[in-house]
């Protein structure tokens, strides 16, 4: 038998989902015998990625949210996960067997690197970042490249998503709302890693010796997946069903 982690696309998920993510794992392996686990690497990852996401999630509390916090930070979510979508559809092009939509994927690839990580820009950075970008995509050297890799309905998801993070974010505290999302976007980056490092390191010993220890932690970790794997399918399918009613 063959043990792997549960899919689960962790980057995701909200800051506070991520938080949580980890949060119920911690919750979860407590309720093993505490001699249970010997391994000193899986003993000091644990340790490490619990420590620092109790420093994560209390660096989200510094700045109480109210209603208008909670709405910019989904709006710059929903703004991220179009962007990296279209990203995908890109990488999905460049495989294509039309020479003329992967020599488009190519020079969309080539403007795109210039905005590496714009997902992970302050708030007001990413803005102006991703109002360049659009343009550039909308511009008359890239448009017939968008066409040809049937890329202009990411484009308007990205330019629409843009729009409505600027509408909410003109109601905020421009030097909070830039420290907020700085601070905790790098946060969360750093804190994923180590999980990612972590689970790696845990389905690897767990093939190798199919001890109780690590198959009994694997089986909880991938418990936490699977719960929040399946929230982001609901939420998924929420959004689609309310796309499809708009278009009626």
């Amino acid at each position: 038998m063959s043990y792997t982690l549960e899919p689960l696309k962790v980057s995701n998920l909200t800051l506070l989902e991520v938080g949580q993510l980890i949060n119920r794992h911690q919750q979860d392996i407590g309720l093993l015998d505490n001699t249970l686990i010997t391994d000193p690497p899986l003993k000091n990852y644990l340790t490490t990625l619990f420590t620092q996401n109790t420093t994560y999630t209390q660096g989200l509390m510094k700045i109480q949210k109210d209603e208008k916090t909670e709405l910019l930070e989904n709006d710059d979510w929903v703004r991220d996960k179009a962007v990296t979508t279209f990203g995908k559809a890109i990488r999905l092009s460049l495989d294509s067997d039309d020479e003329a939509e992967v020599a488009a994927a190519k020079s969309i690839t080539l403007l795109l690197d210039t905005y590496k990580d714009i997902t992970l820009l302050p708030y007001e950075a990413e803005t102006l970042a991703v109002d360049k970008l659009v343009a550039a995509l909308e511009s008359s050297e890239y448009s017939s490249k968008v066409n040809a890799i049937n890329g202009t309905k990411y484009v308007a998801r990205i330019k629409s998503a843009n729009e409505a993070f600027k509408a909410h974010f003109s109601d905020r505290s421009t030097a909070e709302a830039l420290t907020e999302n700085t601070d905790n976007k790098k946060a969360r980056k750093a804190l994923l890693d180590y999980y990612g490092e972590a689970s790696t390191y845990l389905v690897s010993m767990t093939n190798a010796y199919k001890t109780e220890q690590f198959t009994k932690t694997l089986a909880f970790i991938n418990g936490g997946r699977k719960y929040y794997a399946d929230s982001l399918a609901r939420r998924a399918g929420v959004g689609k069903a309310q796309t499809e009613g708009e278009k009626m």
